[in-house]
């Protein structure tokens, strides 16, 4: 072994290979440090490294020819020919051995690696109030395992992943979210082109799984990731499209500017993407990919942070997220998108402390600001959609939905906002497949899951249901206990509803009732014989006794205990910040009581029901009576 190490040592081949490495780390360490001070695209970094790997086997085979050259020269061969040693075998060897190794890890799919906390989890009554999509944590487990997948995966589709941000000092996510966004924004706008919805996309951020399963999970084609790194006015983006199923590259580019290049940066890379899935479809053309916001950076920068708290929801980051756009709308009263954000934010405030009319007055100024400067915004459109379910004005709801609809059929807060307004007047029908939409688009977002198990827990289809709110519930919504108590209660399984309805009740009112007090209501509202009455009376104390910060749940849980009266005065009498509730318990299949109450139809014209519905059309559980005599209260409801 010793005397193996002495020749190579003095071998000119081994000698040679040593300094080359050592003069090529010396000159990949100058690159990596000079690069960013310089301003060099990340390309050159790569280019140079490429060099140097493919130049090792060259310069072995020069070196190897002169040494030949000497050797003929010094001593002539018996041959007259060039000799090679075992020595020379065996080196050529190792160093292709080290190369080939080199190639393959350089080519190798990818996989993501990073350990950050999770979104936190948002209440259904936030979600209930806003046309705005929001997070939700996801169990790694169940993307891990491929639990939300479909057909094979259409060749026109496409996930953008989380851009990792790789600024010097870290503090950059809500930039790196805010260049995702905007690229699944522009996406969208290319017709044929089907994207996976921001909250599944953002499911996988901070996750270590490997790009192929993912791909897998969200039933796509290609994978687009990349990376944001900021220094002051600066920005390079870097992007990578990806085969799914393969984990290949198919597309890579780095871009620098300044921070007002940005826009142009982001539709620069959504027409490169655009291009290339194009090719992989072979079709042709090009598309209006993304319109610029604002022309103010500094505002622009603003609303991406007030948009990154939003989706990382808590009792802090929404007023803060106020702020912010205030401040953005400040710096560029144009801001359109800002002033819709600012109202769909708002609306997220309603079931806090506060006044729900003067919150919902502010919402409302700022949605018609942003119709007024952008009359084609979906979203501020949606913004007072919901503002008027919250003043249960429901033709309002309707004539901005139908406005939403026809700008932007495929915009998820868009398609979440109807769906969620037609449960109000009764026609979950005509949601289910909105929903069905969004579960396709946004497949690991558990609202869209529990939303379609409450459509169709209304349209007494409890086998679909219960699959959609155990979806939900496996993705890490706590708020599908309650689709899942009455699935059980409707299958005759009461235990399996106390057990749901306990979690449901004790996460939403353990700071307002006692222990005993919680079991009354639990076994009152999962149809416990004899168990009805002392829950019905627990409430009528607690209305009469003060004020509950989830009193908006009372009408509802009187509806589902059979207690029409008190429900449906409860409502009529008072605003609550979110009527949702409600109406999902009032067009169950525990509703019926309720609907057909002798007081029902009264207050169905009351609050405008009625009128909506002999302009749109009446909902499947009610029907008009040609025959009535006094032309009051003229249809009945099953």
């Amino acid at each position: 072994m010793g005397n193996l190490w002495q020749k190579l040592q003095k071998h000119p081949l081994f000698r040679i290979t040593l300094a080359y490495l050592m003069i090529g780390w010396i000159v990949m360490q100058i690159a990596e440090v000079m690069g960013p001070a310089l301003q060099l695209p990340e390309w050159v970094l790569s280019a140079a490294a490429f060099i140097l790997i493919s130049g090792l086997p060259i310069v072995l085979l020069i070196a190897w020819a002169l040494k030949q050259k000497g050797q003929q020269k010094a001593v002539q061969s018996p041959e007259g020919g060039r000799q090679i040693t075992t020595l020379d075998i065996g080196l050529f060897a190792a160093v292709g051995v080290v190369l080939v190794m080199v190639a393959l890890d350089w080519f190798r799919p990818d996989t993501k690696e990073q350990t950050t906390a999770l979104p936190q989890i948002v209440s259904v009554e936030e979600a209930q109030g806003t046309s705005l999509s929001v997070p939700e944590p996801v169990n790694p487990s169940v993307i891990g395992a491929g639990a939300v997948s479909g057909s094979a995966a259409e060749k026109n589709s496409i996930a953008v992943l989380p851009f990792a941000d790789l600024s010097r000092e870290g503090d950059q996510a809500f930039f790196a979210d805010g260049i995702t966004d905007e690229i699944i924004n522009g996406l969208n706008n290319i017709d044929g082109m089907r994207v996976t919805g921001r909250i599944s996309s953002f499911a996988f951020k901070d996750k270590n799984i490997d790009l192929r399963e993912i791909g897998q999970t969200l039933n796509v084609a290609c994978l687009l990731e990349g990376s944001v790194r900021r220094q002051d006015n600066r920005v390079r983006i870097t992007a990578q499209l990806i085969e799914a199923d393969t984990g290949f590259h198919l597309w890579s580019d780095t871009y620098d500017g300044s921070l007002e290049d940005v826009f142009a940066v982001q539709e620069d890379i959504s027409r490169k993407i655009t291009g290339e899935m194009q090719l992989l479809l072979g079709q042709k053309g090009d598309a209006a990919i993304s319109e610029v916001k604002t022309n103010n950076s500094e505002a622009w920068e603003i609303f991406l942070q007030a948009r990154y708290l939003v989706t990382e929801p808590s009792p802090d980051n929404t007023p803060q997220a106020i702020k912010l756009l205030n401040e953005a709308v400040t710096l560029d009263p144009e801001f359109a998108h800002a002033h819709a954000l600012l109202a769909n934010v708002r609306l997220l405030t309603l079931p806090h402390p506060g006044d729900p009319k003067e919150k919902l007055s502010e919402a409302e100024l700022s949605a018609l600001r942003a119709v007024a400067i952008r009359p084609g915004l979906a979203q501020a459109h949606a913004a007072l959609g919901w503002i008027a379910v919250h003043r249960r004005d429901y033709l309002g709801m309707q004539e901005h939905f139908d406005r939403a609809m026809q700008l932007d059929a495929d915009d998820l807060q868009v398609l979440q906002g109807y769906a969620n307004g037609l449960f109000a007047v009764g026609r979950a029908d005509e949601a289910v497949p909105l929903l069905e939409r969004l579960v396709a688009a946004d497949p690991v977002q558990p609202l869209s899951h529990f939303f379609l198990a409450t459509a169709y827990l209304m349209l007494g289809d409890v086998s679909a249901a219960e699959k959609s709110a155990q979806t939900a519930y496996d993705l890490g919504f706590g708020g599908a206990n309650l689709p899942l108590s009455d699935v059980a209660r409707l299958k005759g399984d009461l235990e399996a509803a106390r057990r749901y309805t306990s979690k449901h009740i004790r996460s939403r009112l353990a700071n307002d009732f006692t222990t005993d007090e919680i079991e009354t209501l639990v076994n009152g509202l999962a149809g416990i014989e004899n168990q009805r009455d002392p829950a019905v009376r627990l409430i009528e104390q607690a209305l009469s006794g003060g004020d509950y910060a989830n009193r908006i749940h009372f009408p509802a849980y009187l509806v589902q205990l059979e207690e029409p009266e008190l429900a449906l005065t409860l409502f009529a009498q008072n605003h609550f910040a979110v009527d949702l509730p409600f109406w999902v318990a009032l067009w169950s299949p525990f509703g019926l009581a309720t609907r057909q109450h002798p007081d029902f139809p009264a207050f169905a014209e009351n609050i405008g029901l009625v009128e909506y519905w002999e302009v749109h059309g009446w909902p499947v559980e009610c029907r008009g009576k040609s025959d009535s005599q006094d032309g009051q209260n003229a249809f009945d409801c099953s």
